[in-house]
């Protein structure tokens, strides 16, 4: 039987002797981690119409090989298919959600740049009038 205790043990035993601590950062507690990250707009839009291309996982793909091996694919496969079907069906409209989530956020940023826009254009008629 195994001793939990003795093992447990054991280990602090060994933790002790090397001097090791316990110095976990708790996540909740840092304001900052350090990541920066600049946003870069034409990679979105590529990842956007890549996943848009690939939305649809085709699970019923050509087989190719030697017959025998090919049978027995073709056998396995509908025997399987009455599970994989709805599985492949509920992932393909997981990914089309998930791209038209996407397309909102991207019309969202160009909005919001728009209005940016616009705002800093007033502001500098503003500077303008004042002065």
């Amino acid at each position: 039987m195994i001793d939990r205790k003795q093992i447990i043990e054991e280990v602090k035993k060994d933790i002790r002797a090397r001097n090791l601590v316990d110095d976990a950062k708790d996540f909740e507690k840092i304001d900052n981690i350090g990541y920066t990250y600049k946003f870069n707009r034409k990679m979105f839009y590529e990842c956007i119409q890549s996943m848009d291309a690939n939305k649809t996982d085709l699970w019923y793909f050509d087989l190719e090989g030697n017959k025998a091996k090919v049978f027995v694919q073709k056998i396995v496969r509908k025997l399987n298919a009455f599970m994989l079907t709805r599985a492949f069906n509920n992932q393909n409209g997981f990914n089309a959600q998930n791209v038209a989530a996407l397309q909102e956020v991207a019309g969202y940023i160009n909005e919001c740049e728009e209005r940016i826009a616009a705002l800093e254009k007033e502001i500098e008629e503003l500077k303008k009038g004042g002065k």
